[in-house]
Protein backbone atom coordinates (compact mmCIF):
# COMPACT_ATOMS: atom_id res chain seq x y z
CA UNK A 1 0.00 0.00 0.00
CA UNK A 2 1.19 3.95 -0.66
CA UNK A 3 2.05 6.23 2.56
CA UNK A 4 2.59 9.66 2.89
CA UNK A 5 4.47 11.70 5.14
CA UNK A 6 3.70 15.14 5.62
CA UNK A 7 6.76 17.71 6.33
CA UNK A 8 4.99 19.54 8.47
CA UNK A 9 4.49 16.81 10.68
CA UNK A 10 8.00 15.69 10.90
CA UNK A 11 8.44 19.97 12.04
CA UNK A 12 5.44 19.44 15.05
CA UNK A 13 6.18 16.42 16.35
CA UNK A 14 8.64 15.81 19.30
CA UNK A 15 8.11 12.26 19.88
CA UNK A 16 9.66 9.25 17.98
CA UNK A 17 6.99 7.46 16.17
CA UNK A 18 7.29 3.81 14.05
CA UNK A 19 4.17 3.72 12.07
CA UNK A 20 3.19 0.29 10.40
CA UNK A 21 2.11 0.14 6.88
CA UNK A 22 -1.30 -0.81 7.86
CA UNK A 23 -1.85 2.38 9.68
CA UNK A 24 -0.94 5.07 6.81
CA UNK A 25 -3.03 5.78 3.50
CA UNK A 26 -0.64 7.80 1.46
CA UNK A 27 2.66 7.21 0.58
CA UNK A 28 5.56 8.65 1.93
CA UNK A 29 7.10 12.31 0.41
CA UNK A 30 10.18 13.72 1.70
CA UNK A 31 10.77 17.54 0.80
CA UNK A 32 8.04 18.98 -1.74
CA UNK A 33 10.66 20.80 -3.51
CA UNK A 34 11.68 17.80 -5.85
CA UNK A 35 10.34 14.88 -3.53
CA UNK A 36 11.49 11.35 -3.23
CA UNK A 37 8.53 8.99 -2.93
CA UNK A 38 8.53 5.72 -1.18
CA UNK A 39 6.66 2.66 -1.90
CA UNK A 40 6.79 -0.70 0.25
CA UNK A 41 4.99 -3.70 0.18
CA UNK A 42 5.57 -6.31 2.72
CA UNK A 43 4.36 -4.21 5.56
CA UNK A 44 8.08 -3.75 7.82
CA UNK A 45 7.64 -0.14 7.34
CA UNK A 46 9.01 1.66 10.38
CA UNK A 47 10.01 5.40 11.05
CA UNK A 48 11.41 7.31 13.49
CA UNK A 49 11.47 10.62 11.59
CA UNK A 50 12.15 13.05 14.45
CA UNK A 51 15.23 11.11 14.65
CA UNK A 52 15.48 10.88 10.54
CA UNK A 53 15.66 7.01 10.46
CA UNK A 54 13.45 4.84 8.26
CA UNK A 55 13.52 1.02 7.26
CA UNK A 56 10.78 -0.89 4.67
CA UNK A 57 10.76 -4.14 2.56
CA UNK A 58 10.17 -4.53 -1.17
CA UNK A 59 10.83 -1.13 -1.64
CA UNK A 60 11.00 1.67 -4.88
CA UNK A 61 12.08 5.04 -4.27
CA UNK A 62 11.48 7.82 -7.07
CA UNK A 63 12.58 11.25 -7.37
CA UNK A 64 11.37 13.23 -10.39
CA UNK A 65 10.77 11.65 -14.03
CA UNK A 66 14.04 10.06 -14.26
CA UNK A 67 15.34 8.30 -10.86
CA UNK A 68 13.72 5.38 -9.86
CA UNK A 69 15.94 2.48 -6.85
CA UNK A 70 14.07 -0.53 -6.02
CA UNK A 71 15.26 -3.33 -3.44
CA UNK A 72 14.40 -5.69 -1.27
CA UNK A 73 15.33 -4.25 1.59
CA UNK A 74 16.33 -0.29 2.61
CA UNK A 75 16.84 1.42 6.04
CA UNK A 76 17.57 5.38 5.70
CA UNK A 77 19.74 7.76 8.46
CA UNK A 78 19.41 11.43 8.31
CA UNK A 79 16.49 12.64 6.76
CA UNK A 80 15.87 15.79 6.19
CA UNK A 81 14.65 18.59 4.39
CA UNK A 82 16.38 19.05 0.68
CA UNK A 83 16.17 15.64 0.66
CA UNK A 84 18.94 14.88 2.22
CA UNK A 85 19.31 11.58 4.16
CA UNK A 86 21.42 8.24 3.92
CA UNK A 87 19.56 4.65 1.88
CA UNK A 88 21.68 1.26 2.57
CA UNK A 89 20.18 -0.87 0.05
CA UNK A 90 20.35 -4.46 -0.32
CA UNK A 91 19.02 -7.25 -2.41
CA UNK A 92 18.19 -7.30 -6.01
CA UNK A 93 19.27 -3.55 -5.54
CA UNK A 94 18.27 -1.48 -8.68
CA UNK A 95 18.77 1.95 -9.74
CA UNK A 96 17.89 4.17 -12.53
CA UNK A 97 19.24 7.78 -13.26
CA UNK A 98 20.63 10.19 -15.81
CA UNK A 99 20.29 7.41 -18.49
CA UNK A 100 22.12 5.03 -16.86
CA UNK A 101 20.87 1.65 -15.15
CA UNK A 102 22.99 0.07 -12.05
CA UNK A 103 22.00 -3.80 -10.75
CA UNK A 104 23.77 -5.04 -7.75
CA UNK A 105 23.77 -7.07 -4.56
CA UNK A 106 23.73 -3.78 -2.21
CA UNK A 107 24.22 -0.03 -2.13
CA UNK A 108 24.39 2.99 -0.30
CA UNK A 109 22.95 6.04 -1.74
CA UNK A 110 22.99 9.67 -1.07
CA UNK A 111 20.49 12.51 -1.41
CA UNK A 112 21.58 15.94 -0.88
CA UNK A 113 20.10 19.03 -2.35
CA UNK A 114 16.89 17.85 -3.88
CA UNK A 115 18.94 15.14 -6.12
CA UNK A 116 20.57 12.33 -6.08
CA UNK A 117 24.33 12.72 -5.02
CA UNK A 118 26.27 9.44 -4.54
CA UNK A 119 25.93 6.21 -5.16
CA UNK A 120 28.20 3.04 -3.98
CA UNK A 121 27.46 -0.40 -5.17
CA UNK A 122 28.53 -3.76 -4.48
CA UNK A 123 28.16 -7.17 -6.44
CA UNK A 124 28.67 -9.94 -7.11
CA UNK A 125 29.41 -8.54 -9.99
CA UNK A 126 27.95 -5.56 -9.63
CA UNK A 127 26.76 -4.54 -13.41
CA UNK A 128 25.78 -1.35 -15.38
CA UNK A 129 24.25 0.37 -18.86
CA UNK A 130 24.33 3.62 -19.87
CA UNK A 131 21.71 4.48 -23.60
CA UNK A 132 24.17 6.36 -25.56
CA UNK A 133 22.29 9.34 -27.01
CA UNK A 134 20.68 9.37 -30.33
CA UNK A 135 21.33 6.01 -30.78
CA UNK A 136 19.54 2.22 -29.83
CA UNK A 137 23.16 1.57 -28.36
CA UNK A 138 23.77 0.79 -24.67
CA UNK A 139 27.82 0.61 -23.32
CA UNK A 140 27.55 -1.82 -20.89
CA UNK A 141 30.18 -2.56 -17.55
CA UNK A 142 30.56 -4.67 -14.93
CA UNK A 143 33.01 -4.95 -11.35
CA UNK A 144 32.86 -5.53 -8.06
CA UNK A 145 32.59 -2.36 -6.77
CA UNK A 146 30.63 0.77 -8.81
CA UNK A 147 30.60 4.26 -7.49
CA UNK A 148 28.78 7.18 -8.89
CA UNK A 149 29.08 11.10 -8.34
CA UNK A 150 26.66 13.57 -9.29
CA UNK A 151 29.52 16.38 -9.19
CA UNK A 152 31.52 14.96 -12.12
CA UNK A 153 28.88 12.93 -13.50
CA UNK A 154 31.64 9.73 -13.58
CA UNK A 155 30.72 6.01 -12.68
CA UNK A 156 34.05 4.46 -10.96
CA UNK A 157 34.23 0.10 -11.68
CA UNK A 158 36.80 -1.20 -9.71
CA UNK A 159 37.66 -4.70 -9.29
CA UNK A 160 37.32 -7.99 -11.85
CA UNK A 161 36.20 -4.92 -14.35
CA UNK A 162 34.41 -5.84 -17.78
CA UNK A 163 33.34 -3.29 -20.33
CA UNK A 164 31.60 -3.25 -23.90
CA UNK A 165 30.55 -0.39 -25.93
CA UNK A 166 27.19 -2.09 -26.85
CA UNK A 167 27.52 -3.11 -30.55
CA UNK A 168 29.82 -6.28 -29.43
CA UNK A 169 33.07 -5.16 -31.32
CA UNK A 170 35.04 -3.57 -28.48
CA UNK A 171 35.31 -4.92 -24.97
CA UNK A 172 38.21 -3.53 -22.37
CA UNK A 173 39.36 -5.86 -19.05
CA UNK A 174 41.31 -3.52 -16.78
CA UNK A 175 41.77 -3.64 -12.88
CA UNK A 176 39.52 -0.02 -12.84
CA UNK A 177 38.34 2.68 -15.34
CA UNK A 178 35.94 5.35 -14.93
CA UNK A 179 33.02 6.18 -17.22
CA UNK A 180 31.34 9.37 -18.26
CA UNK A 181 28.18 9.71 -18.32
CA UNK A 182 28.29 12.83 -20.44
CA UNK A 183 30.29 12.06 -23.06
CA UNK A 184 30.74 8.09 -22.61
CA UNK A 185 33.93 8.00 -22.82
CA UNK A 186 36.69 5.50 -20.45
CA UNK A 187 39.24 6.36 -18.84
CA UNK A 188 42.00 4.31 -16.80
CA UNK A 189 45.08 4.38 -14.45
CA UNK A 190 45.74 0.81 -14.39
CA UNK A 191 46.66 -1.71 -16.60
CA UNK A 192 44.42 -2.25 -19.58
CA UNK A 193 43.90 -5.23 -22.09
CA UNK A 194 40.82 -3.97 -25.00
CA UNK A 195 39.92 -6.37 -27.88
CA UNK A 196 38.45 -4.46 -30.95
CA UNK A 197 36.06 -6.94 -32.89
CA UNK A 198 35.25 -10.82 -32.28
CA UNK A 199 35.85 -11.88 -36.05
CA UNK A 200 39.40 -10.86 -35.82
CA UNK A 201 39.87 -8.93 -32.54
CA UNK A 202 42.65 -6.78 -31.86
CA UNK A 203 43.78 -6.53 -28.69
CA UNK A 204 44.87 -3.74 -26.94
CA UNK A 205 47.39 -4.18 -23.51
CA UNK A 206 48.24 -0.42 -22.06
CA UNK A 207 51.10 -0.61 -18.91
CA UNK A 208 51.40 3.17 -18.18
CA UNK A 209 47.59 3.95 -16.93
CA UNK A 210 47.27 6.89 -19.26
CA UNK A 211 43.80 4.86 -21.10
CA UNK A 212 41.32 6.83 -22.44
CA UNK A 213 38.37 6.09 -24.95
CA UNK A 214 35.28 7.24 -26.01
CA UNK A 215 33.88 4.34 -28.23
CA UNK A 216 31.06 6.46 -29.12
CA UNK A 217 32.97 8.90 -30.84
CA UNK A 218 35.20 6.08 -32.01
CA UNK A 219 38.62 7.77 -30.37
CA UNK A 220 41.15 6.08 -27.68
CA UNK A 221 44.12 6.81 -26.41
CA UNK A 222 46.94 5.00 -24.31
CA UNK A 223 50.61 4.71 -23.53
CA UNK A 224 53.13 1.91 -23.24
CA UNK A 225 50.78 0.35 -26.12
CA UNK A 226 51.01 -2.90 -27.76
CA UNK A 227 48.56 -3.87 -30.31
CA UNK A 228 47.78 -7.79 -31.72
CA UNK A 229 45.59 -9.22 -34.11
CA UNK A 230 45.76 -12.32 -34.95
CA UNK A 231 49.35 -14.76 -34.63
CA UNK A 232 51.15 -12.40 -37.02
CA UNK A 233 50.45 -8.67 -35.82
CA UNK A 234 51.72 -6.82 -33.52
CA UNK A 235 52.75 -2.79 -32.86
CA UNK A 236 54.42 -1.63 -29.68
CA UNK A 237 54.67 2.41 -29.66
CA UNK A 238 55.24 4.11 -26.19
CA UNK A 239 51.99 6.59 -27.37
CA UNK A 240 49.28 5.98 -29.34
CA UNK A 241 46.19 7.21 -30.19
CA UNK A 242 42.91 6.01 -32.61
CA UNK A 243 40.22 7.63 -34.53
CA UNK A 244 37.24 6.05 -36.83
CA UNK A 245 37.31 2.90 -34.36
CA UNK A 246 34.48 0.78 -35.90
CA UNK A 247 32.65 -2.90 -36.83
CA UNK A 248 35.30 -4.74 -39.09
CA UNK A 249 38.99 -3.79 -36.98
CA UNK A 250 37.96 -0.06 -38.94
CA UNK A 251 40.25 2.67 -37.55
CA UNK A 252 43.43 4.90 -38.18
CA UNK A 253 46.02 4.79 -35.02
CA UNK A 254 48.74 7.22 -34.84
CA UNK A 255 52.06 6.07 -32.64
CA UNK A 256 54.93 7.42 -31.42
CA UNK A 257 57.91 6.50 -29.70
CA UNK A 258 59.66 3.37 -30.06
CA UNK A 259 57.45 2.41 -32.62
CA UNK A 260 57.78 -1.83 -33.41
CA UNK A 261 55.55 -3.55 -35.78
CA UNK A 262 55.30 -6.97 -36.96
CA UNK A 263 53.23 -8.39 -39.92
CA UNK A 264 54.24 -10.65 -42.64
CA UNK A 265 57.66 -11.89 -41.23
CA UNK A 266 58.08 -8.29 -41.71
CA UNK A 267 59.38 -6.02 -38.61
CA UNK A 268 59.60 -2.15 -39.10
CA UNK A 269 61.18 -0.13 -36.78
CA UNK A 270 60.63 3.49 -36.51
CA UNK A 271 59.96 6.90 -34.68
CA UNK A 272 56.22 7.15 -35.49
CA UNK A 273 54.18 5.72 -37.45
CA UNK A 274 50.34 5.60 -38.43
CA UNK A 275 48.55 2.55 -39.19
CA UNK A 276 45.12 1.72 -41.03
CA UNK A 277 43.15 -1.23 -40.07
CA UNK A 278 40.21 -2.10 -42.25
CA UNK A 279 37.89 -4.97 -43.06
CA UNK A 280 39.45 -7.35 -40.35
CA UNK A 281 42.97 -6.69 -41.23
CA UNK A 282 46.07 -4.44 -40.92
CA UNK A 283 46.01 -2.04 -44.38
CA UNK A 284 48.42 -0.04 -44.71
CA UNK A 285 51.19 1.66 -42.84
CA UNK A 286 53.46 4.57 -43.07
CA UNK A 287 56.57 4.93 -40.91
CA UNK A 288 59.13 7.89 -40.10
CA UNK A 289 62.46 7.79 -38.79
CA UNK A 290 65.98 8.82 -37.96
CA UNK A 291 65.79 6.25 -40.06
CA UNK A 292 63.25 4.04 -39.99
CA UNK A 293 64.57 0.59 -40.90
CA UNK A 294 62.67 -2.77 -42.17
CA UNK A 295 63.60 -6.15 -42.00
CA UNK A 296 61.96 -9.21 -44.09
CA UNK A 297 62.69 -12.96 -42.61
CA UNK A 298 62.83 -14.88 -46.27
CA UNK A 299 60.78 -18.15 -46.67
CA UNK A 300 62.58 -21.89 -46.36
CA UNK A 301 66.03 -19.40 -45.16
CA UNK A 302 67.75 -18.17 -41.96
CA UNK A 303 68.56 -14.92 -43.93
CA UNK A 304 66.60 -11.64 -43.56
CA UNK A 305 66.69 -8.66 -46.00
CA UNK A 306 67.29 -5.15 -44.65
CA UNK A 307 66.61 -1.66 -45.59
CA UNK A 308 66.62 1.91 -43.58
CA UNK A 309 64.98 5.32 -45.37
CA UNK A 310 63.42 7.91 -43.89
CA UNK A 311 60.00 6.76 -44.36
CA UNK A 312 58.72 3.66 -45.46
CA UNK A 313 54.72 2.68 -46.72
CA UNK A 314 53.31 -0.72 -46.71
CA UNK A 315 50.53 -1.34 -48.81
CA UNK A 316 48.66 -4.60 -48.05
CA UNK A 317 46.78 -4.65 -51.45
CA UNK A 318 50.00 -4.88 -53.55
CA UNK A 319 52.62 -6.71 -50.24
CA UNK A 320 54.65 -3.54 -51.22
CA UNK A 321 57.41 -1.79 -49.17
CA UNK A 322 58.09 1.59 -50.23
CA UNK A 323 61.36 3.14 -48.93
CA UNK A 324 61.81 7.12 -49.25
CA UNK A 325 64.78 9.41 -48.70
CA UNK A 326 68.08 8.52 -47.68
CA UNK A 327 67.38 4.37 -48.51
CA UNK A 328 69.56 1.71 -48.36
CA UNK A 329 69.28 -2.01 -48.28
CA UNK A 330 71.32 -5.40 -47.65
CA UNK A 331 70.65 -8.87 -48.61
CA UNK A 332 71.73 -9.77 -45.14
CA UNK A 333 75.01 -12.18 -46.91
CA UNK A 334 76.64 -8.37 -46.54
CA UNK A 335 78.18 -9.18 -50.20
CA UNK A 336 74.63 -6.85 -51.85
CA UNK A 337 74.36 -3.47 -50.70
CA UNK A 338 71.80 -0.94 -52.58
CA UNK A 339 71.99 2.71 -52.38
CA UNK A 340 68.80 4.80 -53.96
CA UNK A 341 66.81 8.10 -53.41
CA UNK A 342 64.22 5.66 -53.22
CA UNK A 343 63.02 1.54 -53.92
CA UNK A 344 59.83 -0.90 -53.51
CA UNK A 345 60.69 -3.97 -51.88
CA UNK A 346 58.07 -6.69 -52.68
CA UNK A 347 57.33 -8.95 -49.85
CA UNK A 348 55.97 -11.87 -51.62
CA UNK A 349 59.28 -12.34 -53.83
CA UNK A 350 61.80 -10.23 -52.05
CA UNK A 351 62.63 -8.52 -55.09
CA UNK A 352 64.11 -4.83 -54.92
CA UNK A 353 63.03 -1.88 -57.95
CA UNK A 354 63.73 1.52 -58.35
CA UNK A 355 63.19 3.94 -60.86
CA UNK A 356 65.69 6.36 -59.78
CA UNK A 357 69.72 6.35 -60.06
CA UNK A 358 70.92 3.17 -57.92
CA UNK A 359 74.44 2.66 -56.50
CA UNK A 360 74.76 -1.26 -55.77
CA UNK A 361 77.84 -2.79 -54.06
CA UNK A 362 78.33 -6.54 -54.62
CA UNK A 363 81.28 -7.86 -51.93
CA UNK A 364 82.70 -11.08 -52.90
CA UNK A 365 82.47 -13.98 -50.58
CA UNK A 366 85.55 -13.49 -48.28
CA UNK A 367 84.17 -16.47 -46.13
CA UNK A 368 87.21 -18.87 -45.82
CA UNK A 369 86.43 -22.88 -45.92
CA UNK A 370 87.34 -25.01 -43.28
CA UNK A 371 90.29 -27.01 -44.05
CA UNK A 372 90.11 -30.04 -45.77
CA UNK A 373 90.51 -33.17 -43.75
CA UNK A 374 93.93 -35.43 -45.19
CA UNK A 375 93.00 -38.73 -47.16
CA UNK A 376 95.33 -41.28 -44.18
CA UNK A 377 95.52 -43.66 -46.64
CA UNK A 378 97.59 -41.30 -49.13
CA UNK A 379 99.21 -39.26 -46.57
CA UNK A 380 101.98 -41.23 -46.43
Amino acid sequence: MARSFLKSFVATTALSIAVTLSALAAAPTLDRKTPIEIKEGKGCFSANLTAGTLQACDVTLTQGPNTRITADHAAAKDLADDNNGEWELTDKVHIVFDDAVLDADSATVTFANDRLQKIHVKGTPSRFSHQIKDSARRNQGRAATIDYDARTDLLRLSGNTWYSNGSNNVEVETAAYSYNLNDSSISDTDQVKATIDRKTPIEIKEGKGCFGANLTAGTLTACDVTLTQGPNTRITAEHAAAKGLADDNNGEWKLTGKVHVEFDNAILDADSATAIFADDRLQKIHVKGTPSRFSHQLKDSARRNHGRAATIDYDAQTALLRLSGDTWYSNDSNNVEVKTPAYTYNLNDSIVSASDQVNVNIQPNKRVPPPRTPDRATSQ
